[in-house]
């Protein structure tokens, strides 16, 4: 998704008002002499969930990640939640980390013995998000600035 319009995602409204509510930030780019600049968007993931002790959903190993700090390794071994799309509806596995590990309820809850408790957290703007609502990130085409 693109902040500008694309003819190709039909439901693009929705991301638009997740953005305009602070559920969605996009990672910085910028486009410089014709040659687009991004960010590694999944540093910024890692970071996130870092900093409000969130879960990534994501289908990405973050391989490259894992020995860059002990935080991020548990981030990675511990609180990656992976889904499938079955048609149209989507599915996240009721056991996330395996059949000797938490349920899905268990594994979503904030402060469990697996999960470690999230630094204090707030929006660039200084605003904080309600509770029970974390921002997730998504690359942007073309801004500079992570919302």
């Amino acid at each position: 998704w693109r902040t500008r319009k694309d003819s190709n995602i039909t439901e693009q409204h929705f991301l638009t008002q997740l953005q305009d509510v602070g559920i969605l930030a996009l990672t910085p780019a910028r486009v410089v002499c014709g040659a687009r600049i991004a960010s590694h968007d999944d540093r910024f993931l890692l970071h996130l969930a870092e900093k409000t002790g969130g879960v990534v959903v994501t289908n990405d190993n973050f391989r490259e990640f894992v020995d860059e700090s002990p935080t991020w390794r548990e981030i990675i071994q511990r609180r990656l939640l992976q889904y499938t799309f079955a048609g149209d509806i989507f599915m996240v596995p009721d056991d996330p980390l395996g059949r000797n590990g938490p349920g899905l309820h268990r594994f979503l809850q904030e402060e469990t013995s697996f999960r470690a408790r999230p630094t204090p957290y707030s929006l660039a703007s200084g605003s904080h998000l309600p509770l029970g609502i974390s921002p997730f990130l998504m690359q942007s085409e073309g801004g500079g600035q992570l919302l």
